[in-house]
């Protein structure tokens, strides 16, 4: 996205879903939405986070492309840690997590230094 201020709103939003999973995963009363935070963290995040180094102008697009995104990334790392007998689904989603983190929070970061934000 191109507008900064959308752009500091998503990333946010993104980085407190993300936030919400682990929460969800670490409190077992939480058991009964823990599904609903993980498919949407695991069908938005790697794609939007991918999408933080590409300029998409219309919201729609973006949300469209994050989710093909995300469910293309998943399924081929999925399918790598398969043809290594490697599985390790737990493992995966923590890497998959934690490298869309790290990009959110880098486009977070550059968006703030903005002086279009200001």
């Amino acid at each position: 996205m191109v507008n900064p201020r959308v752009r500091l709103f998503t990333d946010a939003a993104l980085l407190a879903l993300a936030v919400l999973l682990v929460i969800a995963i670490a409190v077992p009363a939480l058991s009964s939405v823990r599904p609903w935070f993980a498919l949407v963290a695991c069908a938005l995040l790697p794609g939007a986070a991918v999408l933080t180094m590409i300029p998409v102008r219309d919201l729609f697009t973006w949300f469209l492309v994050s989710i093909l995104l995300s469910l293309a990334l998943g399924t081929i790392a999925s399918l790598i840690i398969l043809w290594l007998d490697a599985w390790h689904p737990l493992a995966l989603a923590a890497v998959l997590g934690a490298s869309s983190a790290g990009l959110l929070l880098r486009d977070l970061y550059g968006v703030t230094r903005s002086p279009a934000t200001v």
